[in-house]
């Protein structure tokens, strides 16, 4: 095989065939980051108790039994609530992050054959 016909291989595998898998493997990245950080779920169950954990009332007219209770269930949405929120933040975060990776990658990966050639030429003109 020619190195003409081999780097019209590569280009076309460069410029074309690499595309719709990096766009394939963005989604997948971008799909994983949202099931990781359990974005959804998170914002859907935002005020419930942290871990399913809490106190059940026993019954009976016993009003401090009660208000602990209450405080300790309250306490425990609380930190659900704080929990879930610090869980959203984070992967809001990353999800921005490998929002703007893509086209970054994308950038580079465009230029990176005129870069290498331009390398190779500039250290050839440094060694003559």
């Amino acid at each position: 095989m020619s190195l003409a016909i081999l780097s019209l291989h590569y280009l076309y595998w460069h410029y074309l065939l690499t595309w719709r898998d990096a766009w394939r493997l963005y989604r997948d990245i971008f799909w994983f980051v949202g099931h990781f950080f359990s974005i959804i779920p998170s914002i859907k169950t935002w005020a419930s108790p942290w871990r399913r954990l809490g106190e059940t009332y026993g019954g009976g007219l016993d009003p401090a039994a009660w208000f602990g209770t209450l405080i300790v269930n309250l306490l425990m949405r609380l930190v659900g609530a704080v929990a879930r929120t610090a869980l959203i933040v984070v992967g809001a975060i990353v999800w921005l992050l490998v929002l703007m990776a893509g086209p970054a990658v994308g950038l580079v990966w465009l230029f990176l054959p005129p870069l290498v050639l331009a390398f190779l030429g500039l250290a050839l003109y440094l060694l003559i």
